[in-house]
Parts: C-alpha cells; structure tokens; sequence
C-alpha cells in the first residue's frame, strides 16, 4: 500500500493498492489531502495494517480524520469516534507554518493481549497537537479515548511499541523538520499506565533544551537496545544534530557522534 499526495493545498490524495506483491497496483481515490512534502513528513507510520486480520487498514490524516478500510484498502470510512485533529491556522501567515500540526501521524496495535483472531482489539493512534494526542482504542476502533498522564507541553513526533509493553514516543514543540526549542523522549507502561520521561538530554529548572527529538529505533530482539535521533542541534555542546543510544533500557544514554562529524557546505551552489 502506498499513500499518495503531495500538499493539502493541491487535489486530494489516493491509496495505491497491491494485491499481487507490487507487480502491479490499483488505484482508489480517497475523499482526503495529503502532504507527503509539508510539516512531519517523517513522523511516524500514517497507514498500518492490522496484524491479526489484514482485510482492516487504519490511515492517519493531517486535517480531516482518521481513515478506517475493512476490504483491503478498497474503500474508506471515517473512525467517527476519533478526536476531532482540525486545527485553526492561517495559511497566510507564513511565519506561522513551522508551528503547524500534521494530523494523525502513527497506528500502533498491541497484539499481547488480542484475545480472537478477528482483529486488533487495543490500537493506538498518535496526533500532533499541543494538546492530548496519544488516543487508545480497546474495543477494536470503535471508540476512543486521551491516554490518562500523558505530557502536552509538546508535539510528538515519532512512536515504537515494543516487545515488553512499552511505548516509547519522541517529542518536539514543533512537528519538524523546522527548528524546535524543546522537546523529550517518554515511555509509557501500557500494562502499569505509567509515563517516564526518559530524555537523553535533560536539563535542570526546567530551561529549554534548544532542539527536540525526532526518531527513535529499538532493537527487536533486546528492547533495551535503543536510538534516539536530535532534530536541530546546536546548543549544550551539541555543535550539530546529535544520535543517543542506550543498551540499559533508557538508564543511560551516549551520543554517537558526540559533533566529531561536521558538514561542509564549501561546494553548495548557491545560485
């Protein structure tokens, strides 16, 4: 499955259906925009599959819903039970666009506890807002809740669930790629419904860090192996966009470049 479009300004966007292992693909328009080039391009899994019944298909959008299939990808329906992702914005005000959100931007199903074969019955589904924006389902989408305890001082950027319950989300108080300020790295327990901050870099008294977080990566086989990416370093010795790894489960991190890398911008035409 591919999703398909470029500006939420332009036409609306389509799904592009394989049945057949990408030999070849069908088409089915879809009553939404999409902005494979604006604000979070990079954040997170817009479209997942439902693991236990691949007929179901959940598709993030960035103003109007969030999009259910049940017939492989055929069709779509709106999730009407999902908060409302509309924003109030400006499209003139440019000085404004780095600020905006991007909708429904990442689908987690937690398969631990599934208990048939029908489909996934607990779902999350992750929105960039500053505001509540990690939602669970329970009963198989057909209603939604905020999870209880969650931080709303930033926009999150990027979700893994991983093996041993564990949701680990990246945030930012932009959606990126553009500058942000401040950001973290969180874990929330789903079994214990605990959040910790687990932030590479934290600072004392609450002062801005001067870049949030961008992707996080963990190791399939040993979830506590992770990475943890920077989005637009350059304060608190972080000359450049750094990368964190920690093999203790978040007790303690390390930079891998640590700015022993640097870009050279002496051969960019700048005509």
């Amino acid at each position: 499955y591919i999703a398909c479009g470029t500006y939420t300004s332009s036409s609306n966007g389509a799904i592009l259906c394989s049945y057949d292992g990408g030999r070849t693909f069908a088409r089915v328009d879809v009553p939404f925009t999409m902005g494979g080039n604006e604000n979070g391009r990079g954040n997170g899994e817009w479209m997942m599959v439902d693991p236990q019944n691949v007929n179901i298909i959940y598709m993030g959008t960035r103003f109007a819903w969030l999009g259910r299939s049940t017939d492989k990808g055929r069709s779509w329906a709106r999730a009407t039970s999902f908060s409302d992702v509309s924003e109030k914005f400006n499209l003139a005000d440019r000085a404004a666009w780095g600020n905006r959100g991007s909708g429904i931007v990442c689908i987690a199903y937690d398969v631990q506890d599934a208990k048939d074969e029908r489909d996934t019955g607990n779902i999350y589904g992750r929105v960039i807002e500053g505001k509540e924006n990690l939602f669970v389902s329970h009963d198989y989408g057909e209603s939604w809740q905020p999870v209880g305890g969650q931080p709303v001082q930033y926009r999150p950027t990027y979700m893994v669930l991983i093996s041993n319950g564990q949701l680990i989300l990246t945030y930012g108080d932009t959606s990126g790629p553009s500058q942000m300020g401040d950001g973290g790295v969180w874990k929330y327990d789903i079994r214990k419904g605990k959040w910790t901050d687990i932030s590479p870099v934290r600072l004392p008294g609450g002062e801005k860090a001067g870049f949030g977080y961008a992707v996080v990566s963990v190791d399939a086989c040993n979830p506590k192996y992770m990475i943890a990416s920077m989005q637009v370093g350059g304060k608190h010795g972080y000359k450049s966009d750094e990368m964190f790894r920690t093999v203790d489960g978040s007790k303690n991190w390390k930079p891998i470049f640590k700015t022993r890398y640097a870009y050279d911008y002496s051969n960019l035409n700048n005509s």
